[in-house]
């Protein structure tokens, strides 16, 4: 966890976003965009919604 408790996400290509943990916990084969905070990766979704 970073200093700022950011929550490392993976977002995937048809936009859903995972928490990392929780792919790590439930050995989750997740294949996507990994990004340092929740707020990036939901702009991301955003991004993908618009394109």
């Amino acid at each position: 966890m970073s200093k700022y408790n950011a929550k490392k996400v993976i977002v995937t290509a048809d936009g859903t976003l995972f928490e990392e943990w929780l792919v790590k916990k439930y050995n989750l084969d997740v294949n996507g965009i990994r990004f340092d905070s929740k707020m990036e990766g939901e702009y991301y979704q955003e991004l993908l919604l618009l394109k």
